[in-house]
């Protein structure tokens, strides 16, 4: 008789505890749900910036591919198309980006220069490999027409 009540007793705990458990399973099914759900739109996050940055890590592994793996200067750049010694560069410290590239700014200080030869210049630079891209560019014109003096800040990417 008592190895009865025991076991009916045993019985009854398991069946307790497993209605609470069926009942915690339905009961938290909600917020499982919603967990899951902020879960799925995190990594879809991920998805759309993964895709964003796609043209970003195919035109880097072009640049790895052709070897280019530093911009040539640009005074010397300058040089073949302005006045000997109108042009000073005065490159700043990269700044580290991933996979060991680096972002390289440049301040190139042209002076008495014909305002006519910028635009073929920056096009030159940007067709270099890696690519001189223009940022930044202040002019202070002179008093004869069309001349004067360039601050011009350029980037690129390079590695070291």
């Amino acid at each position: 008789m008592e190895s009865d009540r025991l076991l009916r007793g045993v019985a009854l705990l398991l069946s307790v505890a497993a209605f609470a458990w069926t009942l915690d399973t339905a009961l938290s099914a909600p917020r499982r749900r919603a967990r899951l759900e902020r879960k799925a739109e995190a990594i879809r996050a991920l998805h759309r910036l993964s895709a964003s940055r796609a043209p970003d890590r195919t035109w880097l592994a072009s640049l790895d591919a052709t070897g280019s793996r530093t911009p040539p200067p640009l005074d010397r750049l300058a040089a073949g198309r302005f006045p000997a010694g109108s042009a000073t560069a005065s490159p700043r410290t990269a700044v580290p980006l991933a996979d060991g590239w680096q972002r390289r700014e440049t301040l190139l200080t042209l002076s008495s220069i014909p305002y006519a030869d910028l635009p073929a210049f920056c096009d030159e630079a940007a067709r270099q490999s890696p690519p001189w891209r223009l940022v930044e560019a202040d002019l202070r014109p002179s008093s004869a027409p069309a001349t004067g003096d360039a601050v011009l800040l350029f980037e690129s990417l390079e590695k070291p």
